[in-house]
Parts: structure tokens; C-alpha cells; sequence
């Protein structure tokens, strides 16, 4: 969700530095079988130590509104991150909350 610690709208492969890292993701939903406005996001902070030299991927699973989030390493599967519970829901209205949590990131 964040690129030079401001807001992106990218989904872009990333080099991140090892070491520890505060990561503001976001995981959006589009139901297909309903209208084209019908998106539905969850937004989540992922507080990782990385190590250098792997490659890492966001994984979730979802139940109806319920979403599990977490980053993982790509090769074994193994999580680097706790895993996040949330609910997907309408985008909100935010103003600078982004901005501000891009700044409180470490990406």
C-alpha cells in the first residue's frame, strides 16, 4: 500500500532491506457475480524482521467478511509475520489516515 512512505495505488514487486519493518498492506476483494463497484478492502499492519536475500509474498484466506492476513516466505511457506484477523469492508472515507500510516511505515 505504501512506496517512499506515502501512499501508492502499485502493486509492484518490492526490494525491501533486511532487518525490521512496520507494513501497511492491503488486501481487496471484487465479487465478481455482483456489480463492478462492489470492492471490498481490509487494511492491516504487519510488524516483520526480514531476512536478506528471500523473497516474501502476501497470503490471506477468506471466510465471507473475515480475513486472515500475513506475509510469508515465498520459497518454504514459513509466516514472518503474526497472522492478522480482520473484516473486509466498503472503502471508508479516510482523508490522511493512509498518509499517515505510509509515514509510521518503514516502506
Amino acid at each position: 500500500m505504501c512506496f517512499n512512505q506515502r501512499p501508492t495505488s502499485a502493486s509492484a514487486l518490492r526490494d525491501v532491506e533486511e532487518g525490521e519493518h512496520v507494513l501497511f498492506v492491503r488486501a481487496m476483494v471484487v465479487n465478481t457475480d455482483l456489480p463492478a463497484d462492489n470492492m471490498r478492502e481490509a487494511i492491516v499492519r504487519l510488524d516483520v524482521n526480514l531476512e536478506g536475500g528471500k523473497r516474501y509474498s502476501l497470503n490471506q484466506i477468506r471466510d465471507n467478511s473475515d480475513m486472515k492476513i500475513w506475509l510469508q516466505e515465498s520459497d518454504s511457506g514459513i509466516p514472518v509475520s503474526k497472522v492478522v484477523t480482520t473484516r473486509v469492508e466498503y472503502p471508508k472515507s479516510v482523508g490522511d489516515l493512509r498518509l499517515e500510516q505510509c509515514k509510521e511505515g518503514t516502506v
